[in-house]
Parts: structure tokens; sequence; C-alpha cells
């Protein structure tokens, strides 16, 4: 039992869910083309990927979605399971499966994804994350479209310890409404990527190259920044688990993630050159950590 926040993993997954044709029965007055594709990257998620598909289904929407799940060439036995879900939910389901692992390729998973997706939206969570409220892409939705100069939405999510099971609040503390450039150089990572809504074309500026070293996420809330405005909902509707097997917070050392956002501060100087009064501040921050875990080691 893995309950708190009023948060049950166990709970979540004895939720029935409903057929092909009870989703799209919902999808009033609306074509058969997709209005939001749900982007779903996976590598060797096998222990999770049932808990994401399960909470891209229990949405309900007014709209069409398609849910688009790009496996990275697992062998864990990942790519059966969605083979499966895609033959109960042919409609809604699209699986991209390489045969070549693309990351090691030097391409992100996300933005390969998004150039198969059909809709003017775009939901993101990867296989090992999941949503836990059914009308989040509902509620999402409609705040962009009441909204033309919001390019991104994101939200609160739960984070579960996928070693031990215990549960908490990803951001604690109160953030602003509206996210600014300046407030995603300085705050560091605030944004569960399961949480991320955006508009397909913001992530068509979103480079599919590894080249740059920085990390995928934060570039996609630069993007957003810069093309209007990123809003931030203080509601808990997805979940984000750590340490699972292959996760960044598993695989990465603390200096390769500096790396990581020293990369990224460098994609922002070449987009944004007035940030960067912000961008030294926190690039000598990290000198600075990185100075005092040295000395730390060699006592």
């Amino acid at each position: 039992m893995h309950k708190s926040f009023g948060f049950d993993l166990d709970e979540f997954r004895e939720l029935p869910l409903p057929s092909q044709d009870e989703i799209m029965s919902n999808w009033h007055g609306h074509s058969v083309a997709p209005l939001v594709s749900v982007l779903c990257a996976t590598y060797n998620h096998r222990p999770y990927i049932e808990d994401a598909i399960k909470g891209f289904l229990l949405q309900k929407t007014s709209f069409p979605f398609e849910i688009v799940i790009h496996d990275d060439c697992s062998s864990d036995g990942t790519l059966e399971v969605l083979l499966d879900f895609k033959n109960r939910y042919p409609c809604i389901i699209r699986i991209i499966a390489q045969t070549e692992n693309q990351y090691s390729r030097g391409y992100r998973p996300i933005p390969t994804a998004s150039s198969f997706a059909l809709g003017k939206y775009l939901a993101i969570c990867e296989g090992d994350d999941f949503w836990i409220d059914s009308l989040k892409l509902e509620c999402q939705k409609n705040q962009l479209e009441a909204n033309p100069d919001v390019s991104m939405c994101f939200h609160n999510a739960y984070r579960l310890n996928a070693r031990v099971g215990t549960v908490d609040l990803f951001n604690k503390l109160d953030f602003p409404k509206t996210i600014r450039p300046r407030d995603i150089v300085l705050k560091g990572w605030f944004s569960p990527t399961a949480s991320f809504f955006l508009r397909k074309s913001v992530m068509d500026n979103v480079s599919r190259s590894l080249s740059d070293g920085a990390n995928g996420d934060m570039l996609i809330l630069l993007e957003s920044s810069l093309a209007g405005s990123v809003v931030y909902d203080s509601d808990v509707r997805s979940v984000y688990r750590y340490l699972s097997s292959g996760s960044m917070s598993v695989t990465s050392s603390y200096r390769e993630l500096v790396d990581k956002k020293v990369s990224f501060y460098k994609v922002v100087l070449e987009k944004k050159k007035s940030l960067f009064f912000y961008v030294f501040f926190k690039v000598m921050y990290y000198k600075l950590m990185i100075a005092k875990r040295a000395i730390f080691d060699a006592s």
C-alpha cells in the first residue's frame, strides 16, 4: 500500500479501464482527427508502462485525442505490452517501435515522437510516470484554447520513490502563476515532465539532436517561454516516479547533471542574450557547489 497525500497506487491500479467505444463516445461534434496528441517516450519500462497507459485511457475529454508511444528499442518486454494495448485500442493508440535505439544515436525521444503527432496540442508523459486526474487533458486544453497567448501549461505532481514507495509533493512551495524565461534559468527543475501541455508549434522548435548537451525538458520550457506565456497550476494531476530503473535520477552523477545545466545555459544565451546576468549567476553557483563537493570528497 503506497498511500499518502490522498494518493494510493494500489487503488489506482484497480480502476477499471473504459473500452475504446466508451472513450470515443464522449467526443461530441468532432471529427476523428485528434486535437491533442499524448506523447509517451519509453525504454525498458516494463514494470511501469501499464500505469502510464492507464492514466491516458482514463482521460475524459470532449475532443478526440491520440496516444503516440515511442519505444526506443526496449529489450525487457515493454513492446509486447504496448502491442497488446494497441490491439485493444487501435483507433486511439499508435506505436512507434524503433529497431535501433535512437537515444544512443543522438536523438531526443520526445521531439522524435512529436514528429509523428497529428494534434494541435501535445501532452507529455514518459513511460515510468503516470496521470491520476481523469480531467487533466480537458482542463489543460481549455486553458490554451481560451488563452491564445499561452504556449504551455503545467501542474504540480506527486513524487513516488520507486524503491520504497514513499510519496511527497513535487513542488512544496507556491509558484507564481506565470513563469518567465528568467524563472526557468533561476529556479532549476520545478516542472514534472508528465505535467507538460503545449502547442505543437512550440515543440517544432526543440531540436531532436542531443548534440547541444542540454536537458530536453528544459529546452521545451525555454522554447515555450519564448513563444508565449507559461502558466502553472498548483493542482496535483500526475505522479513523477523517481529512482526507477534506468531513469536519469539513477544513472546520472551530480557532475553530469551540472554539465547538462551548463549546456542548457549556453542554449539560453544563444536564444536570449538579455538573460546573461541570470545565467552567469547560476554558472557561478554550480562551480561553487562542485568545488565544495570536491573538498568534501577529499576530506
